[in-house]
Parts: C-alpha cells; sequence; structure tokens
C-alpha cells in the first residue's frame, strides 16, 4: 500500500454529485451498503472515517453517525451528524420510524394515552382489541 491513509482514503472519493454528495468509489458492503476502508491496520466504515478525520475524534459509544443525505455511500462530513441510535432510527425509513410517526391504529381509532396497550414491544388499541375479545368469546 503506497501512501498514508488519508491519501488513500482521498483517492477513493468521486466527484461529487448535485445534491453535495461525495460518492465512495470502492469497496461497499454487500450486506449494508457502507463503503468499506482499510487504514492499514483494520477495516472500518468509510463515512465513519470521514467523520473521524473532519471532526478529530472517533465516535462517542451509544451514538451512531447518520447520513443527513441518506445516501450510504456518501462520505461528505458535512453531510454527517453524530445521533443517538434513537434519533437515527427516528430519521430512517426503517418500518420502526415509520409506525412511530402513526397517530391511530388502521381503524381509525387514535394512539393515545387512554386508548393505546403496549404489548411486545407494540402499540394497539384498546378499542380493537376489546372488539376482538366480544368477537372471539362468542365463537366459544
Amino acid at each position: 500500500m503506497k501512501g498514508s491513509a488519508a491519501e488513500r482514503f482521498q483517492a477513493k472519493i468521486g466527484l461529487p454529485d448535485d445534491n453535495g454528495c461525495w460518492p465512495w468509489i470502492a469497496a461497499v458492503s454487500a450486506s449494508t451498503g457502507y463503503g468499506k476502508f482499510w487504514t492499514g491496520q483494520r477495516l472500518v466504515n468509510a463515512h465513519q472515517y470521514a467523520f473521524q478525520r473532519a471532526v478529530g475524534m472517533d465516535r462517542n459509544p451509544g451514538y451512531e453517525i447518520d447520513h443527513l443525505c441518506r445516501n450510504r455511500v456518501c462520505v461528505n462530513p458535512e453531510h454527517l451528524e453524530l445521533v443517538t441510535k434513537a434519533e437515527n432510527i427516528r430519521r430512517s425509513s426503517a418500518p420502526g420510524a415509520n409506525n412511530r410517526a402513526k397517530t391511530q391504529c388502521p381503524r381509525g381509532h387514535p394512539y393515545d394515552v387512554v386508548n393505546t396497550l403496549f404489548s411486545g414491544g407494540r402499540r394497539r388499541c384498546r378499542i380493537c382489541m376489546r372488539a376482538w375479545w366480544r368477537r372471539w368469546y362468542k365463537k366459544t
């Protein structure tokens, strides 16, 4: 490997796109979609290495680096922010984040303090659960 890690890293960044993203043009993990970079000592996520170089510190335990641009191969430090795992999930398009934004059950009843049960990590509508139990008892 020729050159310092910083020089090798810089050589693996493509031209900025219209959104200002700096695309990682080297190895990308097939499972996560994040760029991978060999520092000379260990394999790291490219965006984490970019953040560490820009900020001058490694990420804090309990925090994650969020891509504000939602582009997993972007290594532009201006598009990266240190946030808690919960905040990263809230910002994502993951099913958990989408469900958290819902204010009512599929039948239109409100998810509020009075009408919401929490069971098995899920929200349940008390009105719908009561109706389900009534139907179930009538069958038996």
